[in-house]
Protein backbone atom coordinates (compact mmCIF):
# COMPACT_ATOMS: atom_id res chain seq x y z
CA UNK A 1 0.00 0.00 0.00
CA UNK A 2 1.21 3.71 -0.80
CA UNK A 3 1.99 6.37 1.26
CA UNK A 4 -0.86 8.72 2.13
CA UNK A 5 -0.70 12.40 2.88
CA UNK A 6 -2.09 11.52 6.34
CA UNK A 7 0.97 8.76 6.79
CA UNK A 8 3.14 11.66 5.87
CA UNK A 9 1.91 14.22 8.31
CA UNK A 10 1.77 11.47 10.50
CA UNK A 11 5.15 10.60 10.18
CA UNK A 12 6.54 14.60 9.84
CA UNK A 13 4.77 15.21 12.98
CA UNK A 14 6.45 12.51 14.88
CA UNK A 15 10.17 12.99 13.56
CA UNK A 16 9.52 16.86 14.70
CA UNK A 17 8.37 15.68 17.90
CA UNK A 18 11.80 13.60 18.34
CA UNK A 19 13.88 16.31 16.83
CA UNK A 20 12.52 18.57 19.81
CA UNK A 21 13.07 15.76 21.83
CA UNK A 22 16.33 15.38 20.99
CA UNK A 23 17.22 18.91 21.23
CA UNK A 24 15.62 19.46 24.95
CA UNK A 25 17.59 16.07 25.89
CA UNK A 26 20.83 18.12 24.58
CA UNK A 27 20.41 21.08 26.43
CA UNK A 28 19.75 19.66 29.49
CA UNK A 29 22.50 17.13 29.01
CA UNK A 30 25.34 20.39 28.64
CA UNK A 31 23.32 21.67 31.81
CA UNK A 32 23.91 18.51 33.82
CA UNK A 33 27.52 18.44 32.84
CA UNK A 34 28.36 21.67 32.99
CA UNK A 35 26.85 21.77 36.60
CA UNK A 36 28.13 17.82 37.76
CA UNK A 37 30.01 16.15 35.04
CA UNK A 38 33.73 16.57 34.02
CA UNK A 39 34.41 16.61 30.27
CA UNK A 40 32.75 19.87 29.96
CA UNK A 41 33.28 21.53 33.63
CA UNK A 42 35.73 23.77 34.52
CA UNK A 43 37.70 20.91 36.42
CA UNK A 44 38.75 18.63 33.58
CA UNK A 45 38.12 20.30 30.45
CA UNK A 46 36.59 23.37 28.65
CA UNK A 47 37.45 24.58 25.18
CA UNK A 48 40.62 23.35 23.44
CA UNK A 49 41.41 26.45 23.31
CA UNK A 50 41.53 26.88 26.98
CA UNK A 51 43.31 23.67 27.73
CA UNK A 52 46.00 24.92 25.59
CA UNK A 53 46.53 27.88 27.58
CA UNK A 54 46.41 26.40 30.43
CA UNK A 55 48.97 23.99 29.54
CA UNK A 56 51.29 26.80 28.25
CA UNK A 57 50.68 29.01 31.60
CA UNK A 58 51.45 25.76 34.41
CA UNK A 59 54.71 25.31 32.04
CA UNK A 60 55.74 28.60 32.00
CA UNK A 61 55.31 28.35 35.91
CA UNK A 62 56.78 24.75 36.43
CA UNK A 63 59.93 25.65 34.44
CA UNK A 64 60.93 28.30 37.06
CA UNK A 65 60.67 26.06 40.10
CA UNK A 66 63.24 23.29 41.14
CA UNK A 67 63.32 20.13 39.42
CA UNK A 68 62.24 18.36 42.81
CA UNK A 69 59.13 21.06 43.84
CA UNK A 70 56.87 20.15 45.95
CA UNK A 71 54.64 23.20 45.01
CA UNK A 72 54.67 22.10 40.91
CA UNK A 73 53.30 19.09 41.21
CA UNK A 74 49.99 20.49 43.10
CA UNK A 75 49.51 22.97 40.75
CA UNK A 76 47.71 20.79 37.71
CA UNK A 77 44.40 20.77 37.75
CA UNK A 78 43.83 24.00 38.65
CA UNK A 79 41.61 26.47 37.02
CA UNK A 80 43.32 28.85 34.40
CA UNK A 81 42.21 31.69 36.36
CA UNK A 82 44.35 30.43 39.72
CA UNK A 83 47.34 29.53 37.86
CA UNK A 84 47.34 32.75 35.74
CA UNK A 85 47.47 34.42 39.40
CA UNK A 86 49.99 32.25 40.17
CA UNK A 87 52.24 33.25 37.32
CA UNK A 88 50.89 36.81 37.96
CA UNK A 89 52.96 36.22 41.72
CA UNK A 90 56.14 34.47 39.97
CA UNK A 91 56.18 37.44 37.37
CA UNK A 92 55.82 40.69 40.02
CA UNK A 93 59.32 38.76 41.66
CA UNK A 94 60.87 38.15 39.01
CA UNK A 95 60.78 41.55 37.75
CA UNK A 96 61.53 42.97 41.08
CA UNK A 97 64.78 40.61 40.77
CA UNK A 98 66.02 41.36 37.73
CA UNK A 99 65.37 45.36 38.35
CA UNK A 100 67.72 45.38 41.38
CA UNK A 101 70.45 43.07 39.70
CA UNK A 102 69.23 40.17 41.60
CA UNK A 103 69.83 35.96 40.16
CA UNK A 104 65.72 34.38 40.60
CA UNK A 105 66.73 31.18 40.95
CA UNK A 106 64.13 28.23 41.03
CA UNK A 107 65.10 27.86 44.63
CA UNK A 108 63.97 30.87 45.63
CA UNK A 109 60.79 31.13 43.32
CA UNK A 110 60.18 27.87 45.57
CA UNK A 111 61.24 29.74 49.34
CA UNK A 112 59.14 32.92 47.61
CA UNK A 113 55.95 30.65 47.95
CA UNK A 114 55.43 31.68 51.44
CA UNK A 115 52.21 29.78 52.11
CA UNK A 116 50.20 27.06 49.87
CA UNK A 117 47.45 25.30 50.48
CA UNK A 118 45.28 22.96 47.86
CA UNK A 119 41.91 21.20 47.99
CA UNK A 120 40.51 19.23 46.26
CA UNK A 121 36.23 18.53 46.24
CA UNK A 122 34.53 15.78 44.39
CA UNK A 123 30.86 16.71 42.91
CA UNK A 124 28.40 14.95 41.39
CA UNK A 125 29.69 10.67 40.25
CA UNK A 126 26.47 9.18 42.49
CA UNK A 127 24.67 7.68 39.68
CA UNK A 128 25.21 4.76 37.25
CA UNK A 129 25.43 5.77 33.37
CA UNK A 130 23.15 3.26 33.09
CA UNK A 131 20.33 5.26 35.17
CA UNK A 132 20.76 8.30 33.43
CA UNK A 133 19.83 6.79 30.02
CA UNK A 134 16.77 5.44 31.42
CA UNK A 135 15.60 9.03 33.32
CA UNK A 136 16.72 10.82 30.62
CA UNK A 137 15.13 7.92 27.75
CA UNK A 138 18.81 7.47 26.02
CA UNK A 139 18.00 4.69 24.01
CA UNK A 140 20.85 1.98 22.84
CA UNK A 141 20.81 3.65 19.53
CA UNK A 142 21.37 7.02 20.39
CA UNK A 143 24.70 6.34 22.65
CA UNK A 144 26.98 6.68 19.96
CA UNK A 145 24.65 9.72 18.48
CA UNK A 146 26.98 12.84 18.58
CA UNK A 147 25.05 16.03 20.43
CA UNK A 148 26.82 18.54 19.85
CA UNK A 149 30.48 19.32 19.04
CA UNK A 150 32.32 16.19 19.28
CA UNK A 151 30.34 14.95 22.21
CA UNK A 152 28.17 11.75 21.95
CA UNK A 153 25.08 11.44 24.25
CA UNK A 154 27.04 8.64 25.77
CA UNK A 155 29.83 10.96 26.68
CA UNK A 156 27.80 13.21 28.45
CA UNK A 157 26.16 10.82 30.39
CA UNK A 158 29.64 9.28 31.29
CA UNK A 159 30.94 12.50 32.59
CA UNK A 160 27.62 13.18 34.95
CA UNK A 161 28.01 9.90 36.43
CA UNK A 162 31.69 10.31 37.02
CA UNK A 163 31.42 13.31 38.23
CA UNK A 164 34.25 16.08 38.44
CA UNK A 165 36.99 17.36 40.78
CA UNK A 166 37.84 20.81 41.42
CA UNK A 167 40.64 21.98 42.52
CA UNK A 168 41.13 24.58 44.91
CA UNK A 169 44.14 26.75 45.68
CA UNK A 170 45.28 29.57 48.47
CA UNK A 171 48.72 30.91 48.26
CA UNK A 172 50.76 33.85 49.20
CA UNK A 173 53.98 35.29 47.96
CA UNK A 174 56.83 37.15 49.49
CA UNK A 175 56.54 40.77 49.56
CA UNK A 176 59.48 42.82 47.12
CA UNK A 177 61.82 44.36 49.75
CA UNK A 178 64.31 47.05 48.04
CA UNK A 179 67.99 45.93 49.30
CA UNK A 180 69.93 47.81 51.47
CA UNK A 181 72.50 49.29 50.85
CA UNK A 182 75.77 48.03 51.91
CA UNK A 183 75.91 50.28 55.00
CA UNK A 184 72.74 49.64 55.59
CA UNK A 185 73.10 45.59 55.42
CA UNK A 186 76.36 46.35 57.86
CA UNK A 187 74.32 48.21 60.72
CA UNK A 188 71.98 45.26 60.95
CA UNK A 189 74.85 42.70 61.09
CA UNK A 190 76.49 44.90 63.76
CA UNK A 191 73.23 45.07 65.79
CA UNK A 192 73.10 41.25 65.89
CA UNK A 193 76.81 41.09 66.92
CA UNK A 194 76.84 43.39 69.73
CA UNK A 195 73.54 41.37 70.84
CA UNK A 196 76.10 38.18 71.15
CA UNK A 197 77.59 39.00 73.78
CA UNK A 198 75.09 39.85 76.60
CA UNK A 199 73.07 37.17 75.62
CA UNK A 200 75.95 34.51 76.30
CA UNK A 201 76.47 36.52 79.62
CA UNK A 202 73.12 35.89 80.54
CA UNK A 203 72.87 32.62 80.22
CA UNK A 204 76.13 31.68 81.51
CA UNK A 205 74.85 33.51 84.59
CA UNK A 206 72.09 31.07 84.69
CA UNK A 207 73.89 27.65 84.71
CA UNK A 208 76.71 29.65 87.34
CA UNK A 209 73.81 30.04 89.91
CA UNK A 210 72.70 26.36 89.05
CA UNK A 211 76.28 25.40 89.55
CA UNK A 212 76.33 27.26 93.10
CA UNK A 213 73.30 25.58 94.34
CA UNK A 214 74.40 22.34 93.04
CA UNK A 215 71.33 22.08 90.60
CA UNK A 216 73.47 21.73 87.19
CA UNK A 217 72.84 19.53 85.32
CA UNK A 218 75.63 17.63 82.88
CA UNK A 219 73.67 19.14 79.74
CA UNK A 220 74.12 22.52 81.63
CA UNK A 221 77.78 21.83 82.30
CA UNK A 222 78.30 21.12 78.84
CA UNK A 223 76.04 24.36 77.40
CA UNK A 224 78.54 26.38 80.06
CA UNK A 225 81.64 24.52 78.30
CA UNK A 226 80.13 25.92 74.42
CA UNK A 227 79.43 29.25 75.88
CA UNK A 228 82.90 29.83 77.04
CA UNK A 229 83.91 28.47 73.84
CA UNK A 230 81.68 30.97 71.99
CA UNK A 231 83.12 34.28 74.07
CA UNK A 232 86.66 32.84 72.82
CA UNK A 233 85.14 32.96 69.37
CA UNK A 234 83.85 36.73 69.89
CA UNK A 235 87.21 37.68 71.16
CA UNK A 236 88.84 36.35 67.82
CA UNK A 237 86.29 38.00 65.69
CA UNK A 238 84.93 34.67 64.74
CA UNK A 239 81.19 35.47 64.58
CA UNK A 240 79.74 32.63 62.29
CA UNK A 241 81.50 30.16 65.27
CA UNK A 242 79.68 32.33 67.68
CA UNK A 243 76.35 32.30 65.87
CA UNK A 244 76.14 28.66 65.87
CA UNK A 245 76.96 28.48 69.19
CA UNK A 246 74.43 31.72 70.41
CA UNK A 247 73.29 33.16 67.76
CA UNK A 248 69.42 31.99 67.62
CA UNK A 249 68.78 33.92 70.90
CA UNK A 250 70.80 37.16 70.30
CA UNK A 251 68.84 36.97 66.60
CA UNK A 252 65.47 36.89 68.06
CA UNK A 253 65.59 39.27 70.59
CA UNK A 254 67.12 41.64 67.69
CA UNK A 255 63.98 40.80 66.06
CA UNK A 256 61.45 41.25 68.70
CA UNK A 257 63.04 44.82 69.27
CA UNK A 258 63.03 45.72 65.79
CA UNK A 259 60.53 43.76 63.64
CA UNK A 260 60.87 46.15 60.86
CA UNK A 261 64.01 43.94 59.98
CA UNK A 262 61.90 41.34 59.45
CA UNK A 263 62.40 41.49 55.30
CA UNK A 264 66.00 41.11 55.83
CA UNK A 265 66.08 38.16 58.21
CA UNK A 266 68.90 36.88 55.64
CA UNK A 267 71.10 38.97 56.89
CA UNK A 268 71.35 36.98 60.45
CA UNK A 269 69.61 33.82 60.17
CA UNK A 270 72.57 32.17 58.36
CA UNK A 271 74.87 29.71 60.30
CA UNK A 272 72.51 29.61 63.47
CA UNK A 273 72.75 26.79 65.90
CA UNK A 274 69.45 25.83 67.18
CA UNK A 275 68.92 23.09 70.09
CA UNK A 276 65.16 22.93 70.32
CA UNK A 277 62.30 22.78 67.93
CA UNK A 278 60.71 25.53 70.65
CA UNK A 279 63.47 28.25 69.53
CA UNK A 280 62.72 27.26 66.33
CA UNK A 281 59.51 28.06 67.14
CA UNK A 282 59.88 31.35 68.46
CA UNK A 283 62.36 32.41 65.38
CA UNK A 284 59.12 31.71 62.96
CA UNK A 285 57.16 33.44 65.05
CA UNK A 286 59.31 37.19 64.94
CA UNK A 287 60.22 36.48 61.32
CA UNK A 288 63.37 35.63 61.73
CA UNK A 289 63.40 32.51 59.63
CA UNK A 290 60.87 30.73 57.46
CA UNK A 291 59.99 27.63 55.24
CA UNK A 292 62.77 27.67 53.06
CA UNK A 293 65.53 29.19 55.38
CA UNK A 294 68.63 26.78 56.34
CA UNK A 295 70.05 26.59 59.81
CA UNK A 296 71.59 24.47 62.19
CA UNK A 297 69.94 22.07 64.17
CA UNK A 298 71.44 19.90 67.10
CA UNK A 299 74.68 20.34 64.83
CA UNK A 300 73.12 19.22 61.20
CA UNK A 301 71.80 20.77 58.61
CA UNK A 302 68.40 21.59 58.79
CA UNK A 303 66.04 22.97 56.51
CA UNK A 304 62.66 24.87 57.63
CA UNK A 305 59.55 23.02 56.71
CA UNK A 306 55.76 24.07 56.09
CA UNK A 307 55.16 22.12 58.95
CA UNK A 308 57.41 23.72 61.13
CA UNK A 309 55.74 26.82 60.00
CA UNK A 310 52.53 25.75 60.78
CA UNK A 311 53.52 24.37 63.77
CA UNK A 312 55.06 27.58 64.99
CA UNK A 313 51.70 29.82 64.49
CA UNK A 314 48.88 27.11 65.67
Amino acid sequence: MGLSAVGIMDWVEANDKETARREELTTKLIEMDLRWGGSSGSGRGGSSENVATKAAVLKKIQARLPEDSKIAPQLVGADLETLELFDKGQTTLEDFYSGNSLPYTPEQAEADVTSFYREVVKSGGKVDVEDIYAMLGIDEDMVDEVAYGDKTYGDLARSIAEGKEEVGLAFSFREPVKPLSGSEQEKIRDLFISNLRPTIRAELTIINDKQSEGTATAEDEARALELDRAMENLDNKDYIAASRIAGPEAAIKLMETNPRYKPYNYLINQNLGFQNKNDIARAIKVGLIEKGTRIFYNGSSYTITEEDVQRAIG
